[in-house]
């Protein structure tokens, strides 16, 4: 998948136990796992990236439900 502008290539990571289809963020660090294929996500290298808001009809992720922080819609997975 590219994301991001400019457009930069990373390997999509497909939880087969959720609705979640994602890539790590640069500021996740080692928490959002160590032994992915691409380097994190860096949206203040995007021109592009937006965070989005906790009333956004964006900021849905199935179940459970997405959290808010400090305005910004968040998530969190465990296994």
């Amino acid at each position: 998948m590219y994301l991001g502008t400019p457009p930069r290539k990373f390997a999509v990571i497909v939880d087969t136990g959720s609705t979640m289809t994602y890539v790590p963020c640069a500021s996740c660090g080692t928490g959002c796992g160590p032994n992915h294929q691409s380097p994190a996500f860096d949206p203040g290298a995007s021109s592009t990236a937006t965070r989005i808001g906790c009333g956004s009809a964006k900021c849905m992720c199935g179940s459970p439900r997405c959290s808010c922080s400090g305005g910004q819609c968040t998530y969190t997975r465990s296994y």
